[in-house]
């Protein structure tokens, strides 16, 4: 009997529809045996990697025979690397969604419109390789209505399933972990009291609501991680509301903000190739808009990344940095009344001398010919 480590770590594979596990450690057994697979039944799947106590080890300590190994909890990382080059979140936020998603936890993103809230869920999605559903909070009055609604056919009603109750039905049983994530964009503006939505997001992983044709209940829940985005609670966010204590308690939520100038300045050089000064004058238009947008809570809310580097490409190829920057980002706000945002925008960026003249919505006469001609 040799001396029982503590640093053996359990990654099951697929190996021909079989799930069997294999033993990821600075020892290799020939022979494993896992215990307590029962606490861990949902989550074993292909891929997934478990911390794992060891019981009992025989043979040699460099390669022992056999090894019998108790699970202890289901090893989840986020590597900030894979959510792109093209996303920025605060390393400590991603430390605690890890821990969420970790344990089946639901969260809430609160931040800006353009900030990545609904980008940050899908690309969770892809980092997990699970299926991703969007539900628009505007139209949801009470909790029932996300899961489907009652239609009158023939005399009677009929309970009709939502996509999100077909979705949850089709991806219930899979054994990966998480299961799927299922974005409520707006939540707040989700009915007019958050009770009945409580239940939703306990441990107990069932949920049931009354229907014409009876009580309802849909069960599976575990191993979907719900992420809850909201705008933040103000003047210009219509219907917005804060959650109520008992909700608070049940959800963790983070702040998202726009990139910081030290990530996006680098990150529109790297994507486009313009000089960091081209890229520090676009980047510092973006965000005095984002500041304006902010305060004045525009329903477009401040440019997105996204906004920053379109105007970036159309300056890698020649084409001049106030039209660049007039086109792919002030002209999406609405213009011509006084106090538009658009007038309010151009007011704001010439007192900080960010944008010399204008561009406007006029005609003008281009050679076909120089459409496309590559910059030299």
């Amino acid at each position: 009997m040799t001396t029982i480590g503590t640093e053996y770590e359990v990654v099951f594979v697929d190996q021909d529809g079989t799930i069997t596990p294999t033993l990821a450690s600075c020892k290799r057994a020939g022979n494993i045996e896992v215990r307590n697979l029962e606490a861990f039944a949902d989550r074993i799947c292909a891929g997934a990697r478990f911390a794992a106590s060891p019981v009992e080890v025989r043979g040699p300590a460099r390669c022992p025979s056999h090894v019998v190994v108790h699970l202890e909890r289901q090893i989840i990382t986020i590597d900030g690397k894979g959510l792109g080059k093209d996303f920025w979140i605060r390393p400590e936020t991603l430390t605690l969604i890890e821990a969420d998603v970790h344990f089946g936890r639901s969260f809430r993103l609160v931040g800006p419109k353009g900030s990545g809230k609904t980008t940050f869920a899908r690309i969770l999605a892809d980092v997990f390789n699970v299926p991703f559903i969007k539900v628009d909070g505007t139209g949801i009055f009470k909790p029932k209505d996300l899961f489907g609604a009652e239609s009158a056919e023939g005399g009677s009603t009929k309970w009709v399933p939502s996509d999100l109750m077909l979705f949850i039905g089709k991806h219930r049983s899979s054994k990966k972990w998480p299961k799927a994530i299922v974005c409520l964009d707006e939540f707040s503006r989700m009915g007019h009291s958050m009770g009945p939505f409580h239940p939703l997001f306990d441990h107990t992983g069932q949920y049931s609501f009354t229907t014409t044709d009876g009580t309802i209940v849909i069960d599976g829940l575990k191993g979907f991680i719900f992420i809850l985005t909201d705008n933040p609670v103000g003047p210009g966010y219509i219907g917005n509301q804060s959650l109520d204590s008992a909700m608070s308690d049940r959800v963790e939520e983070y702040e998202f903000t726009y990139p910081p100038p030290e990530w996006e300045v680098p990150w529109l050089v790297g994507q486009t190739k313009i000089s960091e000064t081209e890229a520090l004058h676009i980047v510092q238009v973006a965000n005095e808009i984002r500041d304006l947008a902010t305060v004045q809570a525009w329903d477009q809310g401040g440019p997105s990344p996204r906004r920053t580097l379109r105007a970036a490409e159309d300056v890698s190829i020649g084409k001049p940095m106030v039209l660049a920057i007039s086109a792919r980002i002030i002209n999406r706000y609405p213009g011509g009344e006084a106090e538009s945002p658009r007038l309010v925008i151009q007011q704001r960026l010439k007192s900080a001398k960010l944008l010399n003249g204008h561009a406007t919505n006029d005609r003008v006469v281009v050679n076909v010919a120089d459409i496309g001609t590559p910059k030299t």
